[in-house]
């Protein structure tokens, strides 16, 4: 039901968001991590995929992109949303996050009001290990 058409891919591991993000039509894609042995050739034949060898943290960019990914390691989601993710949702519509739980309702609490002052969660999907969110920015 999305459109999405330009996607900033960060803590791209292997580039599995950023490919399936290809798959349903985004055409311009960066994907972002500080190793990118795994994502470039899983990106290396999507068409519009460039991969950037960067910390996050220090990754700044200009660009306006319809979709922000993030999927920072566990300990890392906090500092993301508070160091990052400010300066990135002046840039981007929509935000799709996984979120590492370590199986305690009050991290998982904890990240949701985190995201809350940044992002309208408009769908959240939790497995047990892992917690999806996405929502307007």
């Amino acid at each position: 039901e999305y459109d999405f058409e330009s996607v900033l891919d960060l803590f791209c591991g292997s580039g599995a968001y950023s490919r399936i993000a290809s798959e349903y039509g985004a055409t311009g894609i960066k994907a972002v991590d500080i190793d990118t042995s795994a994502a470039e050739p899983n990106l290396s034949n999507v068409e519009g995929a460039e991969v950037v060898e960067s910390d996050v943290f220090d990754y700044n960019t200009e660009s306006e992109v319809d979709l922000l990914i993030a999927d920072p390691f566990y300990g890392m989601s906090p500092q993301f949303i508070d160091e990052k993710l400010p300066a990135m949702a002046e840039r981007a519509d929509y935000l799709f996050m996984t979120i590492a739980s370590n199986g305690h309702w009050y991290w998982e609490q904890k990240i949701l009001n985190l995201l809350s002052d940044h992002v309208e969660i408009q769908n959240k999907h939790n497995t047990g290990r892992i917690i999806q969110i996405f929502g307007e920015i």
